[in-house]
This record gives C-alpha cells, structure tokens and sequence, in this order.
C-alpha cells in the first residue's frame, strides 16, 4: 500500500475517533432549531389550598434513561433559579408529604445526527398541593377521568394543575447528542414552569386575596355537558382525529359574566333568552326579550346601540402547508 494513502487512512481513523466520541458525549452546538411547543392546561380546585412554592417542592420525572435524568437536572436547576427548593424523587409515591410536579413522556420519537436532528415528544404533567399522585396515574394510563379533590381536617383545600405539551423540533448546524438532548429537556422545563406559573399565578393569587374571577362569555358558548365532563373527554393527545386543531378545555373557578348578567349590571333589566345563532353576521348573537321598567328597557337599547355594528378582528388562518397538527383529518380542505 503506498505511504500516501496509509497517511490518509491513518488521518480518516484518527478523526472517527476524535469526533465520534465528540459528538456523543460532549455538550457543542453550532446550530439553529425550529422548536413548537402545543400545550393544554387545566386547572381544578377546591377550598383554600397552600400553593407557595417556596416551601419546597417534591419532583419526580419518569423513566431512568439520559434523557429523564436531564429533564430532572434542568428542572430543577431552574426551580433553584427561582429560589424553589426542590426535592427528587426516583420512585413514584402515592402521596408526598408537600407539593408534588410529577411528569411523564408519553410518547418520544428523536431522529439524531450532528447535522439536522429532529424530535417530536408528548409530555403529561401534574401538580399537587397536597401531594396526591393518584391523577397523574391515571392519566399516563389514558384514562378519561374527573378530578376528584377534598379538603384536610384542618380545612385545606387542594390545588391540581394538569397539563400536556406537544414538542416539535427541527434544528440545523452542528451540535452533540448531548447538546441536543439539553435543548429539547430546556424546552420542556421552560414550558412546564411558564405554564405552571401562570396557572398558579391566577389561582393562587386570586385564592389568597380572596379575588373574585370574572368569567364573560356569550350565552351562544353554552352546551348540554358539565364542564366536568367535557374537560376530561377533550385534549389535544386524546384525539385519533381532528377537523383542524386539537383542542383541550381549561375548567376555571369564578363568577360567570353572560349577556343575561350584563344587563342585570349594567341597566338592572331582564333579560330571556329567546334564541341563538344567525346568518349574514349573526353568527355567534343570542335573541333576548327584555323586561323592566321603561327606563331600564330604554338604556338597555343604548347599550346594545352602542356596541352593534363593532368590527370583528381579523383572524389569519394558519397555512395547510406547515401544518403542526397531524391528527388533522381536513387536509387540503381546511
């Protein structure tokens, strides 16, 4: 063989053994990534539950390979960030003795090399206030349940928050196994906190201050099922199908605001309810018969003067093209 070419097998050997394990077990990135994250919350509660964080908080991620024990570091290095003290837990208990985050990936496609890496992940996660892990197994299991919450001897009530993300990631440039995995553990985490943070920052706030929700929704939003129930028949991970994108439903606690309320507040007229729906820009109103002394009906016809004929906004329908709901049935219908 001549010495030119054993030079130039001896480099090519050389670089395998230097970039592979590189690429491997090394944390580099030089790349750009395309991340979606669809998510689904909803939020139940009862009574007066303790919801501060700061007193700690037991984390639990399931499975034993890399790829939960990074999603377990990351989330709780960004708790510690917050200044949340945090407890891991390797095994699942059926009731902690404080606050519990327990998550699951449900299902996990990853498609890697150094180059144009791809993933797409489905991830469950619950939070307790008072530890109770009994709907986060349910759940995993895909099982359509209602939540059923109670209150301590002493009076506390219980805070559960229940959610799902739907990753998608398409990334370009060069990066390792390991950078990679950080990134799609970091996307998760961030969107676990953001999503848990905000449900407790409305609940919780308004629980402790005693703040009294406004709910206004139109009468046409009305339908025949408890929420209850419709909530734990929805989601996004709950559907073979779809006729545009999955959806899930966010049950909410406070003071529900219709058009029959309004009047109520606004004029102090009755208001009936007579009928719904329309075409030519009716899409959506409610037929009411309203009763009340001569003043009350008038003002209740300045009122609804004043706000006939207001532009609706401008809704963009999403492309069919980059679509990123494939449980979608309509295709090139939509």
């Amino acid at each position: 063989m001549p010495a030119r070419t054993k030079i130039v097998y001896t480099l090519i050997t050389v670089a395998i053994i230097i970039f592979v394990p590189a690429f491997l077990f090394l944390d580099l990135r030089a790349a750009t990534s395309r991340t979606n994250v669809d998510s689904q919350v909803n939020s139940h509660s009862i009574g007066e539950p303790k919801i501060e964080l700061a007193s700690g908080l037991h984390i639990y991620v399931e499975g034993k390979d890399d790829f939960a024990s990074r999603l377990r570091a990351v989330l709780t290095e960004k708790f510690r960030e917050d200044k949340i003290k945090t407890l891991n837990s390797e095994s699942l208990e059926a009731k902690y003795d404080g606050q519990v985050l327990a998550v699951a990936i449900l299902n996990r496609s990853v498609s890697y090399n150094p180059f144009y890496p791809s993933a797409s992940l489905g991830v469950l996660f619950t939070y307790s206030s008072s530890g109770n892990t009994t709907y986060f197994n349910t759940l995993k299991s895909g099982k359509s349940t209602v939540a059923n919450l109670s209150t301590d001897k002493s009076g506390e009530g219980e805070l559960l928050i229940e959610g799902r993300l739907n990753l998608t990631d398409n990334t370009n440039g060069i990066i390792s196994l390991k950078a990679y995995q950080k990134h799609l553990a970091e996307e998760i985490a961030s969107n676990i906190i953001q999503k848990l943070a905000s449900a407790r920052r409305v609940l919780g706030t308004a629980m402790a201050k005693g703040i009294n929700i406004v709910i206004p929704v139109g009468l046409e939003k009305m339908m025949p099922t408890p929420i209850s129930k419709a909530a734990s028949e929805a989601g996004i991970e709950r559907m073979d199908y779809s006729m545009g994108m999955p959806v899930g439903l966010l049950p909410l606690n406070g003071t529900v605001v219709d058009e029959i309320k309004a009047f109520q507040i606004l004029t102090g007229a009755e208001a009936i309810p007579i009928g719904a729906g329309g075409v030519n820009g009716a899409e959506g109103a409610v037929t009411l018969v309203i009763k009340g002394s001569d003043s009350r009906v008038k003002k209740s016809l300045q009122t609804v003067d004043s706000v006939k004929g207001a532009e609706e906004p401008l809704v963009e329908p999403p492309d069919c093209r980059d679509c990123r709901y494939p449980r979608c049935s309509l295709g090139a219908r939509a």
